[in-house]
């Protein structure tokens, strides 16, 4: 594979990746959601969903706990 791809333009092996990386992407219903406790896990977490397609919204729903770690027990996120 990676003669195949050095053989190619930089534009066609960034339009592959690309692609590749949506065919790859997780989806929503593939996530699991555990409540985030260490800041490695917030960080792949949250990485994981915004790659799934979720909302900033949806986040914050989806993980409540996320209002405390931010804003030390205030509700605002």
């Amino acid at each position: 594979m990676l003669e195949t791809l050095t053989e190619k333009s930089y534009e066609e092996v960034k339009e592959w990746y690309e692609e590749w990386q949506k065919e790859n992407a997780p989806s929503k219903d593939m996530i699991q959601h555990a409540p985030v406790t260490s800041a490695d896990d917030l960080v792949s977490h949250l990485r994981e969903m915004v790659e799934a397609g979720y909302t900033d919204d949806e986040i914050k729903t989806t993980h409540p706990e996320l209002a405390q770690l931010f804003n030390n027990g205030q509700d605002q996120v």
